[in-house]
């Protein structure tokens, strides 16, 4: 049986970040500030000690910081000096790579960490665009609007916050969270991810990558001219065309990944990826302009918006091995290096078969998805009336 396994699951619930723009008055934003630096110095000194001690354990981080921290940040609240010391912890975990390298970890002094707020440090009415949060100079209340597209998230179940202060303004990450619809697949529609087609689906449905090379190449291009110009007016350039760049593939992902879930959501089908990890590491044989490609191959982003976007319209998702996917036939299942005629071509030498390769390879990951125990586990019971899915 091909190995496979589900990436969304019955019962999981579902979480979406909030991006809130606070409007402030000179007071509260002095609070606000005041809190953000003290809660900053809360996470250097924990990641010091840490650092020094050789300590990534939350309890004895706890244990040996708590006291100390309160008697120096006496202002700021106890539950931001707890949420602190959680966020240094988190850090150390990560970087622990970067200890034996010798590079000590932490936010610089010209950056304010973001504050993180639980149900005892906050509240919020997001229907009504205002919270309280706790501060050095005791609770104070912020406004802000939810845009139009914020208002599906109205009757989510608020979690966590953080407060966050990005080019002189002051943002609330708000999470939020709901019971994500029960998984549903009468059947699996084969995906193949790639760089002239974007992806390809067993139906014959293609989205085109020849926009974002194009794209690629252009700045490419730019990007090499203003190097070698090194000016300060060259490398405010290259910031600009970066993020430009950036915007542009973002959106070309958005677009494929809400007509893949679309067209899977409308025939009741699961959706059979490639997992793709470490393919990058498999590229040490082909030339330097493929390398170039695979490198700019924005495919995990791609499945993250694929994944977020079926599992909150209930569309399983499997991913499968990708491994001669696009070598085998899709009707006699010959596997040969040469059934691969061109990037486009492919023709089986046993039984002649002569098709679009990104349309075989998608046969072939359909097949591996139906061979998966989780069309089973999917198909057991299906839901009579499924609860309306937000609009993506």
């Amino acid at each position: 049986m091909t190995q496979a396994y589900i990436e969304n699951q019955k019962g999981k619930s579902l979480k979406a970040t909030l991006r809130l723009k606070l409007h402030l008055d000179p007071a509260t934003e002095e609070a606000l500030r005041e809190t953000l630096e003290q809660s900053t110095s809360c996470f250097n000194a924990v990641c010091r000690h840490g650092w020094d001690n050789d300590q990534r354990n939350g309890t004895r981080l706890h244990q040996a910081t708590y006291q100390p921290l309160r008697e120096t940040h006496s202002d700021l609240p106890s539950q931001l000096v707890i949420s602190a010391r959680m966020k240094a912890t988190e850090a150390l975990k990560s970087v622990q790579e970067r200890k034996r390298q010798g590079r000590f970890v932490s936010c610089p002094q010209s950056s304010l960490c973001p504050v993180r707020y639980d149900a005892r440090s906050y509240w919020i009415r997001l229907s009504d665009g205002y919270a309280s949060l706790a501060t050095t100079q005791g609770r104070v209340c912020v406004s802000f609007r939810l845009c139009a597209y914020y208002t599906r998230y109205a009757d989510w179940r608020p979690c966590s916050a953080d407060l966050c202060f990005r080019n002189g303004k002051y943002y609330l990450h708000l999470v939020v969270e709901r019971e994500a619809p029960n998984p549903v697949a009468e059947g699996v529609l084969g995906v193949d991810f790639g760089i002239v087609e974007i992806a390809t689906d067993n139906d014959g449905n293609r989205y085109s990558g020849e926009a974002v090379k194009s794209v690629r190449r252009r700045v490419r291009r730019i990007r090499r001219l203003l190097q070698q110009r090194g000016t300060k007016s060259a490398r405010r350039h290259l910031k600009r065309i970066r993020a430009k760049q950036s915007r542009f593939v973002k959106n070309t992902n958005h677009v494929v990944s809400k007509s893949l879930v679309g067209t899977a959501l409308t025939s009741r089908k699961a959706l059979a990826l490639e997992d793709l990890s470490n393919i990058r590491d498999r590229a040490d044989t082909v030339s330097r302009e493929m390398r170039w490609l695979l490198g700019n191959w924005a495919f995990l982003q791609l499945r993250q918006f694929v994944s977020y976007k079926a599992e909150a319209l209930g569309v399983p998702i499997v991913l499968v091995d990708p491994r001669n996917t696009s070598r085998t036939c899709s009707e006699c299942g010959h596997c040969a290096k040469e059934n691969r005629k061109s990037q486009s071509k492919f023709h089986c030498q046993q039984c002649g078969l002569m098709l679009n390769a990104d349309l075989n390879a998608a046969k072939n990951i359909k097949a591996r998805g139906e061979c998966s125990d989780a069309l089973l586990f999917w198909s057991e019971a299906l839901p009579t009336n499924q609860e309306q899915a937000p609009n993506l």
